[in-house]
């Protein structure tokens, strides 16, 4: 994540801090798959529900949702991960798994 990217644990949330770039390039790479594949389709919900949160920064996250987000913030097999593994959705997803 960018510099001013953060996820931290504040009383029982995980919260995340996004710059609005960030914040857009997320919203862009959850968009639903065209390939339509069978891990697109069981996360939908998850990343329909990070998408209504991302309205509003900072985003708060129950820390009972996290591992529902991370796997929804896993690349669609039909592309797989990036070479660098460096684009916002991936480092979201690794900075949600460090909180654990």
């Amino acid at each position: 994540m960018s510099d001013t990217a953060s996820v931290k644990l504040e009383a029982g949330w995980a919260v995340i801090r996004l710059p609005e770039a960030d914040r857009d390039q997320l919203l862009a790479d959850l968009a639903e798959c065209p390939c339509r594949a069978p891990k697109s389709a069981a996360t939908a919900e998850e990343r329909a529900w990070l998408c209504e949160q991302l309205a509003e920064l900072p985003v708060r996250v129950p820390l009972h949702r996290i591992h529902g987000l991370r796997v929804a913030l896993n690349s669609c097999p039909c592309t797989g991960p990036t070479a660098a593994g460096d684009t916002i959705r991936e480092r979201l997803n690794r900075a949600l798994g460090r909180l654990k």
